[in-house]
């Protein structure tokens, strides 16, 4: 069995320890905590963001439109 736990630091307490006890009774357990912020990831890691930014130019460049005015397209 796998559980996985999001929660805000603010509500951790001896509760949610009680309970993985509970979930896995005389196991040994892995706890692994990472922030959930994707944005922290991937600033983290520089390759992901350049990625992120390269795409972020290409969906902008494709959004950008040609404007004419009336008397131009004569």
């Amino acid at each position: 069995m796998e559980a996985t736990f999001k929660i805000n630091t603010d509500f951790l307490n001896i509760d949610l320890i009680e309970n993985i006890k509970k979930m896995f009774p005389h196991k040994e357990v892995e706890i692994t905590v990472n922030p959930s912020d994707a944005t922290e990831f991937i600033k983290e890691n520089p390759a992901y963001e350049q990625e992120l930014l390269q795409r972020i130019n290409d969906y902008k460049a494709k959004q950008e439109g040609i404007s004419l005015k009336a008397e131009e397209l004569l």
